[in-house]
């Protein structure tokens, strides 16, 4: 069997993020599904509906907790199985790409490398300011191991 090498350009967190999405090219009703893991580069849809073929192109719109805007987004298929898609989105505008990489910060804050966790949905609705400095301290972390990756011999 050849192994398989991952050729992502951006980490991926996992989430339960609902999605729907519509194939590009036809007049198709929107389908529910829901985004698995996440990244600034792509994502994984799972869903009950209908699943393009590989190389299809489709448009997703979903809503990050961080920024509770709407993201939409054009995505090609670059791997399919039954009820699930590997996507590599197309035109990820910067703000959206800001809003994954902050999410990502947040969901993998504080965590042991290698291990990833879901946020659980907030009660109320989170403080602008502190966002920020999660967001300012995530970095910060991300800084510190990188400048020690460096120094390494």
């Amino acid at each position: 069997m050849t192994d398989l090498i991952d050729q992502r350009r951006s980490p991926r967190i996992t989430c339960g993020l609902p999605v729907e999405y519509r194939f590009r090219g036809g007049r198709s009703a929107a389908v529910a599904g829901q985004l698995t893991n996440i990244g600034t580069g792509g994502g994984l849809v799972t869903t009950q509906g209908t699943i393009p073929s590989a190389g299809a192109h489709m448009d997703l719109c979903f809503r990050l907790p961080v920024s509770h805007r709407s993201v939409q987004v054009v995505a090609n298929v670059r791997w399919t199985a039954p009820g699930r898609a590997g996507v590599a989105f197309v035109n990820l505008n910067p703000q959206a790409q800001d809003d994954i990489w902050r999410y990502h910060a947040r969901v993998t804050a504080g965590q042991p490398q290698g291990e990833v966790r879901q946020l659980k949905p907030l009660g109320r609705r989170p403080n602008p300011q502190e966002l920020r400095e999660e967001a300012l301290d995530a970095w910060r972390r991300f800084l510190r191991e990188l400048d020690d990756i460096r120094d390494e011999p």
